[in-house]
Formats: C-alpha cells, sequence, structure tokens
C-alpha cells in the first residue's frame, strides 16, 4: 500500500501501524468476496447495481475500522479516517474495474492476428521505403 506521508504529527511508526490496520481489514479473501459478489451483479459498470456492497465484509469492515483508528491515538483521527477510506475506496474501485474488464474480454471477439503473405510483404516494402527516406536526411559519419 502506498505510505502516507508524515505530516500532522504522524511519525513512520504511526503511518505503518494505520497502514497494518487496513490491511487486516483489506484481506484477500475480503477482496476475493467482493469479486464474488460482483459476478452477480449484471453490470459492475451501472453505479446503481452496487448497492450490494452492504453485503460486502469490507463494508462493514470499515465501520470497524473506523472504531479502531478513532482508539488507536492517531495524531490526526480524521486523516487517518481519509486515508484508510482511500485505500478502501481504492480497493473497491479496482476490484469493480477488473470484474469489468473481465466480463468486456470474455465477450470480445477473438482477434485474428493472422496476415497474408502478400499484406507481409506489401508491409515490408513500405517499411523499407519510408527508411530508405529517413536515411537520405542522416548526417554522413
Amino acid at each position: 500500500m502506498e505510505r502516507a506521508p508524515a505530516a500532522d504529527g504522524f511519525t513512520d511508526a504511526d503511518t505503518a501501524r494505520l497502514d497494518d490496520l487496513i490491511a487486516a481489514r483489506l484481506t484477500p479473501n475480503n477482496l476475493a468476496r467482493l469479486s464474488q459478489l460482483l459476478r452477480d451483479v449484471q453490470d459492475p459498470d451501472d453505479r446503481d447495481e452496487l448497492p450490494m456492497v452492504r453485503e460486502w465484509p469490507g463494508h462493514n469492515a470499515l465501520k470497524e475500522l473506523v472504531r479502531q483508528i478513532c482508539d488507536a491515538g492517531f495524531p490526526n483521527q480524521i486523516d487517518a479516517i481519509c486515508y484508510a477510506a482511500c485505500d478502501v475506496g481504492r480497493a473497491f474501485s479496482s476490484t469493480v474495474a477488473i470484474e469489468s474488464m473481465r466480463r468486456r474480454l470474455a465477450t470480445a471477439p477473438a482477434f485474428n492476428w493472422e496476415m497474408a503473405p502478400a499484406n507481409v510483404a506489401l508491409g515490408q516494402a513500405i517499411a523499407d521505403a519510408g527508411l530508405a527516406e529517413d536515411a537520405k536526411a542522416w548526417p554522413a559519419y
């Protein structure tokens, strides 16, 4: 995770402690559960379909995280909560984006990368002609 800058009285130890609290909530199993919930959503790009996030353990974990931050004695609780909310938000947004891309790739037609030998030869001829033209402007060594 990205480290918070040492500001508003935060020490490196404070940011490490905050990162540990966040990591305890954003576990691989927790994010996998979010991915599974998103698979049940018809369109992950439709924000109206995302209220299912309330079923995500991370949703309740965020409430617990805020409570822990308030109890942890950080120099600035608001900065710590904002930092945590940003991390949870990035994890959520990234997971939604990955699910959306997974679906687009799954339904996209396969691209045919094959080229006919005549097209390969034509492309090579065009490239050679362009190189020859560019070479005219090169300085002599």
